[in-house]
């Protein structure tokens, strides 16, 4: 996965509407290798169910949180911006991290929007 900066922000599109922020953790600990093909498998349904959702396409914006040793986080991106890197797996769980970290990044959008005037819904 990329080093994100957590400085960057995806524009806010269709602001006009309530967004609806969704963040995925996703354990990609070495107890995943089993597994990690069917989570990409899943990443990939999930943005294909996105775009084939003229509603959705317009107010969800997704941020991944892949969480092993380490955790890391893409910033929001709305959906015609969302790409998921093909995840591995490694190293152990950082459950806890990963919580802290999605409520960081869900703070700061919801600010962000709040800020901009967009109205948002609770977040998933």
């Amino acid at each position: 996965m990329n080093n994100y900066d957590d400085r960057y922000q995806y524009p806010i599109v269709n602001a006009g509407q309530p967004h609806l922020l969704c963040e995925l953790l996703i354990d990609t600990s070495s107890s995943m290798t089993p597994s990690i093909e069917a989570v990409n498998n899943a990443l990939r349904t999930f943005k294909e169910a996105l775009d084939a959702n003229l509603r959705a396409r317009n107010c969800v914006e997704v941020c991944l949180i892949p969480f092993n040793s380490t955790v890391e986080a893409t910033p929001f991106m709305p959906c015609e911006y969302l790409e998921f890197p093909a995840l591995t797996a490694q190293g152990c769980t950082s459950l806890h991290a990963a919580l802290d970290k999605a409520l960081e990044k869900d703070r700061e959008r919801k600010d962000l929007l709040t800020n901009a005037g967009t109205a948002h819904y609770r977040s998933w």
